[in-house]
């Protein structure tokens, strides 16, 4: 039933442009045929344009929800995602559930980053939705926030759970934790975006600090930066960074910060916390 309904919505608007095309000529024909029958054209053209207009809104809204687009079959990225949260948005189509999902979502090797979105799931699927699950993504390569989930795929193999139930990152390997004081003090100021981030854990789990030191539940992050300099293009920049406990939760992918670039090393960036208001 989850395919046919599907499959429906995906032909809604297509028949909707044919209804409003058979109209423009009912109309056409009008100025055409003159006498009697004028009004019988008029009366057609009208009635066409009104429901195919319908058929063509619903179609283009309810294949957005199911992810249907010619856009994305065609052109979208293959990942996976980890779903964090699911909760109901209390909207059904032909008793499927649209669901809001929150999604970690990684393309290739990339870093996860979180979405959310809102998409109809079958029936038969809500029960395998459990925190933690791996699902195939199409993802919009244009904007990486436009993700569509293929329920038609199921879990990916090696779903994970527990310890293993984020995707592989990269490694802090020649990150410059600790190193930010200095930089905010000396570099290059300028403004970032987070793109994507990646919890790594505790600072003092991590052996980056005594856990009975000042700041020691702050934590570490894997961050994809967009960095703007004055009077340069903005670029990207993956660093290791420290994120005050007080902000874990509350920063993000699109998340705007201040940030100090390294005098002989672009890539060398830290984040001014302390000029962001949580």
């Amino acid at each position: 039933m989850y395919e046919i309904v599907l499959g429906f919505l995906k032909r809604m608007g297509g028949i909707g442009k044919v209804m409003l095309f058979i109209a423009g000529g009912c109309l056409a024909g009008a100025i055409l045929v003159g006498g009697e029958g004028r009004m019988a054209f008029v009366t057609t053209g009208i009635a066409l344009s009104i429901v195919g207009l319908v058929f063509y809104l619903i179609g283009r809204q309810m294949g957005g929800l199911t992810g249907l687009t010619k856009h994305m079959l065609a052109t979208g990225l293959p990942g996976t995602a980890t779903l964090v949260a699911v909760s109901d948005t209390g909207v059904t189509v032909n008793d499927d559930p649209v669901a809001a999902l929150t999604l970690d979502v990684a393309v290739g090797d990339g870093i996860p980053y979180r979405v959310e979105t809102r998409q109809l799931v079958s029936r038969m699927a809500v029960g395998a939705l459990q925190l933690g699950t791996r699902l195939p993504v199409l993802v919009d390569p244009t904007d990486q926030y436009q993700v569509v989930v293929d329920f038609s795929g199921g879990a990916v193999a090696g779903a994970a759970t527990g310890a293993d139930s984020s995707p592989a990152v990269p490694g802090l390997s020649g990150a410059k934790v600790g190193s930010a004081a200095e930089l905010l003090a000396k570099g290059r100021r300028g403004t970032a975006v987070i793109t994507a981030m990646q919890d790594m854990g505790d600072i003092s789990d991590l052996g980056l600090q005594e856990a009975t030191a000042a700041g020691a539940d702050d934590r570490v992050f894997v961050i994809q930066l967009e960095v703007k300099l004055p009077g340069r293009d903005p670029y990207s920049a993956t660093i290791g960074h420290r994120v005050p406990e007080r902000l874990v939760g509350k920063v993000g992918p699109r998340t705007a910060v201040d940030v100090a670039v390294g005098r002989g090393d672009d890539q060398e960036v830290a984040i001014d916390w302390d000029a962001l208001q949580a």
